[in-house]
Parts: C-alpha cells; sequence; structure tokens
C-alpha cells in the first residue's frame, strides 16, 4: 500500500536505429525519420502553424507521449514562428513512460535542443499516475503528461481541444487506445472545427470516429503507409463554446503569502488584471515570512483525495520553481524521512523498492540514511531526492512579478460586498479600497472572519522555528532530515530548525521552552548533535491553517449571492508544496479555461 499509482516503464530495445516496445512489439518511429513523421502525420495535416498564427492560444491533445518527438516538433515550429505565435498548451496521455536516459537518448539522437530537452529533464515524471506540468518560454508554450491509463485520463478532465494527436502503438497491437470509449471522450473535450490525425486508416478506427461526429478523410500514409487519415468534429447539435477568458477581466485577491501571490500569479497569467490587498506593510508578514519553507513529496498507506492533491501539488511547485530558479536561493537537497508515526512505519514495512521509482521515492536503512544525509541518523526511513527548501518571501516575490499583478500594502480589508458583477473590499470606515468582476480570499485561518466565509471550520495552529548555528557533525549534512520536525542543511553558517505544532494557543511571544523542546527531537534525530550543546541563533512564531480532513478550502464558494468569490485556504504545513496547484484550480475557474487535474480531485476541494 502507498499513497501514489506506480506505472510500469516502458521496456525498450533498438531494432535497425529505431526504437522498440517489446510490450506492443512495435517502433515508437521510423529509424531516422522522427521529425519528418511527426511533421508529416500530425503538424502538417492539423494545419498547426497556420492555428498558431492565427489563435491566441491553441490546444493540442495527444494519445500516446511515447519519446515526446511530437511535442517537440511543435515547439520548434513555435519557436521558428516566434513572437507571431499565440500560446502552446500540449496535453498528452502515457500509460508506459519511457525511463529518463532512455528518454533524453532518443531526443539527443533526434536532434532535439538540449535547451529545450533540458527543461523537461529537470523535473521528469517519476513513473508514477498523476498529471505533470512543464513550462517554455514564460508560460508561452506548456506541456502536461497525463501519466495513467488514457479512458481514465481523459474522463477526469475537461478541456476544449483544438488538435488531437493520435499516436498510440498499432490498433491491431494495442486496440483498446483506439476504441469508442476513447473516440467518445476525445469527441467530449472537442469543439466544432477541432480536428484530428493519426497515422492509422484502419477501418474500425474510421467507424468509431465516425459514430462520435467526426468527418473522416483518407490522407496520403507516411513512408511505408498507403494512408493515414485526417478528421474533423462536425457535432450535429449547436457547438460547444470554446474555452476562453469572457466573464472576468480584473480580480481581487486579499492576502498576500504564498496562497495569495500563488493564485494572483495564476490569474496574471491568464490575462487578468489582478490587485492584491495585504493589510501589513509588507507582503508575506503570516507562516509565509519564515526563513525557509521545505517541500516533500506526500508519504501516506493509501491513495486519496490527499495524497493526490499533495503530489500533484509537489510537482507543478517544482516546475514553477524551475522557470523561476534564476532568481532563486533554491536549494534541491532531498530529504531524508525518518520513521516517526505509526503511518511511516506501516509503510515502511509494506513498501517495496523497484526500478524506476528511485528518483521519486526509495526506502533506506539507517546506514543508508545516514550515508546519503552525510551524517549518523538515529534510524532508517525514506529518501525523497526531489525534496527541497527556499525562501518562502523570496519565492513570492518572484511569483509577483508576473505581469498584471499590483500590490497594494497596508490595506486592512474589513468585510466584502458585491454589488452588481463587481465585488468590493471594504475598510474598517467602510469605504470601498478596490473593486473587481472576482475575488480571492487568501489569509489562511483569517478567513473565516469575512461573513461568507464564516461557516468554514478552519483553525491556527501555533508553530515556532529557529536558527541553530552549526554543532557536532552539521557542517556535513547534506540533505533535509524529517522527523517530528526537520532540520535543513547548514548555511549562511545556521540550520533552520522547525517546528512546534500546539492547538488552541495564540500565543505570538517566542517561548524557550518550545525551543528546547525542538532541540530534544533534533538530538533524537541526529544522535552526533549529543556531543555539543546546541544554540539559538533566532526563533520566530507563526500560525498554520488546519482543516479538519487536513484538505485545504479551494474553489468557488457555495450559493448564487457568492457568484464570482473564491476561497484558498487551509494548507497546513504544506502551503508551499500544494498552494501553486490551488492556485491553477482556482484561476483556470475564474478564466473558464483547460485545467488538466483530474476533476474528482478539483471537487473534493470545496
Amino acid at each position: 500500500m502507498s499513497c501514489f499509482r506506480p506505472l510500469n516503464e516502458a521496456e525498450l530495445e533498438w531494432k535497425d536505429g529505431a526504437p522498440f516496445s517489446t510490450q506492443y512489439t512495435d517502433i515508437y518511429f521510423p529509424p531516422d525519420k522522427g521529425w519528418e513523421a511527426s511533421n508529416e502525420v500530425f503538424l502538417r495535416p492539423n494545419r498547426l502553424e497556420a492555428r498558431l498564427l492565427e489563435q491566441e492560444k491553441v490546444n493540442v491533445g495527444e494519445i500516446g507521449f511515447g519519446s515526446g518527438l511530437n511535442f517537440f516538433a511543435c515547439l520548434t515550429l513555435w519557436k521558428k514562428l516566434s513572437a507571431k505565435a499565440g500560446k502552446l498548451r500540449f496535453f498528452s496521455t502515457e500509460l508506459h513512460p519511457l525511463r529518463k536516459d532512455d528518454f533524453a537518448k532518443i531526443a539527443e539522437l533526434n536532434g532535439v535542443d538540449s535547451q529545450d530537452l533540458a527543461v523537461l529533464l529537470e523535473t521528469y515524471p517519476p513513473p508514477v499516475q498523476g498529471s505533470y506540468r512543464f513550462s517554455w518560454f514564460n508560460g508561452e508554450v506548456e506541456l502536461y503528461i497525463l501519466c495513467g491509463d488514457a479512458k481514465e485520463s481523459l474522463k477526469s478532465i475537461d478541456a476544449s481541444i483544438d488538435v488531437w494527436f493520435l499516436d498510440g502503438f498499432s490498433p491491431k497491437l494495442n486496440p483498446e487506445l483506439w476504441g469508442e470509449e476513447i473516440c467518445s471522450e476525445i469527441a467530449r473535450l472537442s469543439t466544432k472545427g477541432s480536428t484530428l490525425s493519426s497515422f492509422t486508416a484502419a477501418g474500425w478506427v474510421r467507424s468509431n470516429l465516425i459514430k462520435n461526429n467526426f468527418e473522416v478523410s483518407k490522407i496520403p500514409g507516411f513512408g511505408n503507409k498507403k494512408h493515414s487519415i485526417l478528421a474533423e468534429y462536425l457535432p450535429d447539435s449547436v457547438p460547444k463554446t470554446k474555452i476562453s477568458l469572457k466573464n472576468y477581466k480584473t480580480a481581487l485577491v486579499i492576502g498576500s503569502g504564498v496562497a495569495g501571490c500563488s493564485v494572483a500569479d495564476s490569474l496574471a497569467r491568464r490575462g487578468l488584471q489582478v490587485r492584491l490587498l495585504e493589510s501589513s506593510s509588507s507582503i508575506c508578514d503570516g507562516a509565509s515570512g519564515n526563513k525557509l519553507a521545505i517541500a516533500l513529496p506526500y508519504l501516506g498507506n493509501a491513495v486519496t483525495s490527499l495524497s493526490e492533491f499533495y503530489n500533484i501539488g509537489f510537482h507543478y511547485f517544482l516546475s514553477r520553481v524551475a522557470e523561476l530558479a534564476a532568481g532563486l536561493a533554491y536549494s534541491k537537497c532531498g530529504a531524508i524521512q525518518l520513521i516517526n508515526c505509526y503511518r511511516l512505519k506501516r509503510l515502511f514495512e509494506e513498501f517495496e523498492n523497484r526500478p524506476g521509482l528511485d528518483s521519486f521515492v526509495k526506502k533506506v536503512d539507517q546506514s543508508l540514511a545516514s550515508e546519503i544525509a552525510g551524517v549518523e541518523l538515529s534510524g532508517g526511513g525514506f529518501y525523497l531526492p526531489d525534496g527541497c527548501c527556499l525562501p518562502p518571501r523570496d519565492f513570492c516575490q518572484s511569483l509577483l512579478a508576473s505581469k498584471g499583478v499590483i500590490v497594494m500594502k497596508q490595506q486592512q480589508v474589513d468585510s466584502l460586498v458585491r454589488t452588481g458583477d463587481k465585488w468590493s473590499a471594504l475598510g474598517q470606515d467602510g469605504e470601498v479600497i478596490e473593486e473587481a468582476d472576482c475575488c480571492v480570499v487568501a489569509t489562511a485561518w483569517a478567513a473565516s472572519m469575512f461573513e461568507q466565509l464564516k461557516w468554514l471550520p478552519l483553525e491556527a495552529v501555533r508553530g515556532q522555528c529557529m536558527s541553530v548555528a552549526s554543532f557536532g557533525q552539521s557542517t556535513s549534512l547534506e540533505t533535509l532530515v524529517c522527523y517530528d520536525g526537520y532540520i535543513s542543511p547548514l548555511k549562511d553558517g545556521t540550520h533552520f530548525v522547525g517546528s512546534s505544532y500546539s492547538h488552541d494557543d495564540m500565543e505570538m511571544e517566542v517561548r524557550e521552552s518550545d525551543n528546547e523542546s525542538m532541540k530534544t527531537s533534533l538530538k533524537a534525530a541526529l544522535p552526533g548533535a549529543l556531543e555539543s550543546s546546541l544554540e539559538s541563533d533566532s526563533a520566530r512564531v507563526s500560525f498554520r491553517t488546519s482543516t479538519y480532513d487536513r484538505l485545504p478550502y479551494v474553489g468557488a464558494v457555495p450559493g448564487d449571492e457568492n457568484k464570482g468569490l473564491f476561497i484558498s485556504a487551509g494548507f497546513g504545513s504544506r502551503g508551499i508544496s500544494t498552494a501553486g496547484l490551488a492556485g491553477e484550480i482556482i484561476a483556470a475557474e475564474i478564466a473558464k479555461d483547460f485545467c488538466p487535474y483530474p476533476r474528482v480531485l478539483k471537487d473534493s476541494l470545496v
């Protein structure tokens, strides 16, 4: 049992210069003709160049990511068109992802631009079911890989796809990928005029498309294929409205912590004009003002909405940090999670290491855990190579650099009022501070102080953290170490150590008793700490926001009277890992935009 669904990676051989799938006994593409095949079978028939020049945004859907050459061909075309092109978003499904080394080898042999490839390899997805995002050129080109069964992936999302590439292995060898159920989902996600192409011209594939309102034509095939197909979605009923930004042009965001800055960033990148209101004289005055924040995958005993939200959110965080990395003191140092509770003990007993998952999580004994961490640890646990830490205030400053965000400090919002189609933020004197088409409340536990949100069961949980000078073996510490607290590697002469966790406790002053308790926990996890005293450099108190099921509240506030009001709060100890995904979910709903995250996940958050 575990909190993620592992996938079997692609089994690959090389035959006559072409990558060959032993699972499906078929090649990925013709030898030495990968680029040509992508252009002749997919890009050219679907008029992708013309679409990029004519449309502000083009959504491409693909069945079978495989070697990624179709995507890289689209990216290459987009770069050729440069500033004239609309945004490109490429959505692809994949049940058996290639191993990272195989993927890199295929890309390099086919001449994929090394910088383009590096973006994908930086946060290459583990063989785990989920939705993984990558971005090029400040978000002008985005790739979403949905790892898992294509039928389930397509059923789980809502989108408006302009162009489809059907590029699974041969229908004879992989019939489920070409069945009527898949074709029905493709039709659901298309709009009138959406086009589709595929290398196969099999009669039963054409029939399944025709049954789902596609007009199908045979066109000349590529290589030794006599025919391929081109299809257009032409439903008899009134066509669905294409997803586009129409209803909301302006937005208020209340609160400038990680949650508020993340949703402001997501809204601005979709073209809204955002006013971010902060009551303090600086951003990140609450929990987001800590010296460091740590980000980790979530380890649990079952796949739940909680685990999926945490793990999909964590990868989104990694992709966003990769875009902003130039301006961040970001450390992808990895983490050792020691076994400190029954949940982790049970997982450790049942977990089996398997090839491919090492890049995501690996069970390690005490000896190996200590070797990886660089210091003696008290036990074994799990190694998380993507674990990282960074200053949350710097991260938020980078997010607020998005074009379209204006930060308004020292603006205490006392109430929210909807008048007509606008939301107004009022000060204590009842005067309007700002108004906009919609409003997002991101004020952590204080969100329930607004009349429209007083029903929210949000709890403030006190946390005290501190910095300590180097001690014992600590100068050799190379990773985060997490126990019932955590410690970061040495930086600027100190370690960041956290954190207490106190319910029903609103004391703002630093308590020495909490510092001593954290030191005791640290010494138990790192026995080398017993060799010397621990001197506190500084300490800080802030408040997490807890919910009864540990899932945050994300999305539209219920009730017709609250139309245009949204909430993003309740992230507990994992706000840095998950607030970005929350921002994307809210922004997609506000902007009536494509959201490649499971519907059931979104529905579980409000």
